[in-house]
């Protein structure tokens, strides 16, 4: 083979290695994985401002046609999702879910009570702030918070029955576990199942967690749902 086929035939070769590169890469970050950083405060002391995650998306997801190759289970209360702002779909946004369909859910005092016991959340964080009567007593239809969705204040009352809000059929209901200083359902209401439930394990790299006053970076594995 003279020099100049043995030239074409290397080109030719790394071409095709740098295409299979290309495809592979593109089949991970579009079902395999995906980065997100996180952006506000709204999830500490769980997940921390420039806390980057990974997600496996083929572990969990919301696709019901798996036929058992891959261990797809439902979104669950304790779930920390990923998913698309309800009013502003081209934000993401990390919360964690605290009901699902046919949920009973009030809070008294910052304490959430779910269909009439109240729960214990070792993983939320609040300030030493003054108390707010909508975002620590929900639902409130007597009182209009200026953060609330207003499509969303006239709507909430189809969904309280006897001071409970009551989490319908194909709907989430999240909260962040910052909870004095997060924007959540209480405002914009519930994160609707049929954006296609995808995604699962992630890997966080950062400080994730840990306690206040502990700069020490580690990398730890979260469970949490991609609903995009």
């Amino acid at each position: 083979m003279s020099p100049q086929h043995r030239d074409a035939s290397g080109w030719v070769e790394s071409l095709q290695a740098l295409f299979s590169t290309l495809v592979v890469a593109l089949f991970i970050i579009t079902f395999a994985v995906q980065a997100f950083q996180i952006p506000s405060a709204s999830m500490e002391d769980t997940l921390l401002v420039g806390d980057y995650l990974f997600v496996d998306k083929l572990h969990f997801g919301g696709s019901h046609d798996s036929r058992g190759l891959v261990p797809f289970r439902p979104v669950q209360r304790g779930d920390i999702v990923v998913f698309y702002h309800p009013a502003n779909p081209v934000l993401h946004l990390v919360k964690r879910v605290v009901g699902v369909p046919k949920d009973r859910i009030r809070l008294v005092n910052k304490q959430v009570w779910i269909n009439g016991v109240p729960q214990r959340e070792e993983y939320v964080h609040y300030l030493n702030g003054p108390p707010e009567v909508f975002r620590d007593n929900f639902p409130r239809l007597d009182f209009l918070s200026p953060n609330i969705n207003p499509r969303w204040y006239m709507d909430m009352p189809n969904h309280t029955d006897r001071g409970e809000l009551v989490v319908p059929a194909g709907q989430y209901f999240v909260m962040g576990d910052n909870r004095d200083n997060s924007e959540d359902s209480r405002y914009w209401g519930f994160v609707p199942a049929e954006k296609k439930l995808s995604g699962g394990r992630w890997w966080c790299i950062g400080r994730c967690g840990l306690a206040r006053g502990n700069e020490r970076r580690r990398v730890i594995k979260l469970r949490i749902r991609f609903m995009c």
